[in-house]
């Protein structure tokens, strides 16, 4: 067993990890519902799944060292259409479940979100704290993972959900559907001359991780041995609350130091407004060996840079 497959690999987060895999040698096979050949996953064997059809996704787990799940709906998906994500996010991960386990796949990553726990965090969340998802998007996740960890506690298959706070960084191509992403949305701003605009005073807080760290994890926690993954359960983040108003300034400055003359127009606070600090704990993460490194400056530059590429290209 030496391949990898990665479903949902033409995303924000699963083109990244993509990617990178390939770039250490990794055999991968891109799983999709439609014919790809990307250029950034050439060397990657792609697949087109057919989720309903038991022999075409029990194929694409043969053979396999590690599933790493990403494909699903995203959250405006969800609440579109809120019985399609519990078939999309849930009934198609069990699916693929079932399936590497019965194809003797050692390692299952399902990559889950921070939402599972509601819908604004603040103060100190981890594992232990109890999920509380009000969005169809945070509910179906959090079915997929019970089922995941389920199978791990039950010894059935190495399974790991992480729980991923806010991503940011430059996607491998043009076409995700992530632009309305803080980050994003302020980046592509910036490199048509802004102006950089926020709808509230940015207030609350967030865990922002770099999609590097979200790499590098990966493949580390693929390497360890599984009783490093406890009980199978992750929060995947920073570590580092940050204020979304503080993220903006940054992202300003960064433009600014690329001789960007953009402006930031921002909202004042409510009278009274306030907000509680979060604090995303990540200790299970650091004890299976791994600490990211939240270089959330070099993450930014990379979307200014992929930002300033494409509107260059367009004009």
């Amino acid at each position: 067993m030496t391949a990898i497959l990665v479903t949902g690999g033409s995303g924000y987060v699963g083109g990244r990890l993509v990617r990178h895999l390939l770039t250490r040698g990794d055999e991968i096979r891109l799983a999709s519902r439609r014919p790809l050949s990307p250029i950034w996953a050439k060397d990657a064997r792609t697949i087109v799944l057919d989720w309903d059809d038991p022999a075409s996704v029990a194929a694409a787990c043969a053979g396999c060292r590690a599933v790493v799940h990403l494909a699903g709906l995203s959250d405006a998906e969800c609440a579109r259409d809120p019985v399609q994500a519990l078939r999309v996010n849930g009934e198609y991960t069990v699916r693929l479940l079932e399936a590497a386990i019965a194809a003797g796949c050692p390692r299952f990553v399902l990559f889950s979100t921070a939402h599972v726990y509601g819908a604004r965090l603040h103060g100190v969340v981890d594992e232990t704290a109890l999920p509380l998802p009000r969005h169809p998007y945070g509910i179906s996740n959090r079915v997929a993972e019970d089922f995941v960890l389920t199978a791990h506690a039950q010894g059935r298959i190495g399974g790991l959900a992480l729980r991923l706070s806010n991503a940011i960084g430059a996607p491998v191509h043009a076409d995700i559907d992530r632009w309305g992403l803080l980050v994003n949305d302020l980046c592509r701003a910036a490199a048509v001359g802004g102006p950089l605009v926020m709808r509230t005073a940015g207030l609350v807080s967030r865990d922002f991780i770099p999609l590097a760290d979200v790499e590098n994890a990966l493949v580390h926690l693929l390497a360890v041995p599984l009783s490093a993954w406890g009980d199978g359960l992750m929060n995947l983040g920073s570590g580092q609350g940050k204020s979304v108003a503080a993220m903006a300034d940054l992202v300003l400055a960064r433009a600014r130091a690329r001789g960007l003359d953009v402006v930031l127009q921002r909202p004042a606070p409510a009278p009274g407004e306030t907000t509680a600090p979060l604090e995303y704990r990540i200790d299970k993460l650091r004890a299976c060996g791994f600490t990211p490194q939240a270089d959330l400056a070099a993450a930014i530059d990379e979307t200014l840079d992929f930002c300033l590429a494409q509107a260059k290209a367009m004009s």
